[in-house]
């Protein structure tokens, strides 16, 4: 375990500092004092885990493992994902097939959420079978689509269906983002939506068809936008290509910043 000490103490506050990072967490001298000494050095992936369940070791668990690239952590049945703004091995397509097929077993993750929706639904748990919901939420730029995407190839994957049987789904959402996803001060490509998608299986229990449907469109931005905020993609895309006669037809400058 990496050592954890006081760094600054500013009158009830204090300061730690995981040694040899630029990582720290603040919490009050008397909550620090109720700590465990090896509280603040547990490896865990899931939250309720910790023997002290605090606003400062939750989040220090969730800064380690993003640091190593284990983006996933659980919190009882809920997965918490923290965007790397990278690659990680855990979400190739190689990684997605392998933790479909665990299960439960699998580590955090949303394939593993998948499976066990999917497993949930076909009986193969033991339970009734039933309609499941996965719900993704978060705020924006925190990896919602992504983790929309992981989850339709952990479908696939663990139902023995082709990747094309979610290629449709993928695919429509690059349409979908044309005309809902803009730049906000937080995010390049921030969507303005939200997004119901629906997987169907047939009787053998593979994927045959995906529904995508959008609700809640941020319309305002249609006619205005903040500071350091632009109108939605489609507008710079028509711009970008289509020619000056298209361009007045449309009621459209010939430019736009």
């Amino acid at each position: 375990a990496l050592a954890t000490t006081v760094d600054v103490r500013d009158g009830d506050l204090v300061t730690l500092r995981r040694d040899g990072t630029d990582h720290t967490v603040q919490m009050t001298r008397a909550e620090l004092e109720a700590l465990p000494a090896a509280v603040l050095d547990e490896a865990v992936d899931d939250l309720t885990a910790l023997s002290s369940v605090h606003d400062a070791t939750m989040l220090d668990t969730l800064r380690r493992r993003h640091a190593a690239d284990e983006i996933f952590t659980s919190i009882g049945n809920v997965v918490i994902s923290v965007n790397p703004f990278k690659p990680v091995p855990s979400c190739t397509p190689d990684s997605i097939a392998r933790l479909s097929q665990q299960g439960e077993a699998a580590p955090p993750h949303v394939a593993r959420v998948a499976s066990v929706a999917y497993r949930k639904m076909t009986g193969d748990d033991g339970s009734p079978p039933r309609a499941q919901s996965i719900l993704i939420s978060g705020e924006s730029g925190a990896g919602k689509t992504e983790s929309c995407k992981l989850c339709l190839m952990a479908l696939a994957s663990v139902s023995g269906s082709s990747q094309g049987a979610t290629e449709g789904a993928v695919e429509s959402a690059l349409l979908l983002e044309a005309f809902g996803n803009a730049k906000t001060v937080y995010n390049d490509n921030s969507s303005r939506f939200g997004k119901w998608t629906a997987v169907f299986f047939d009787a053998s229990r593979r994927i045959v068809a995906c529904h995508a449907e959008a609700f809640l469109l941020e319309k305002p931005r249609v006619v205005g936008t903040g500071p350091g905020e632009r109108s939605y993609h489609i507008f710079y895309q028509m711009l970008a290509g289509a020619n000056e006669e298209e361009r007045r037809g449309v009621s459209l400058q010939s430019s736009c910043s």
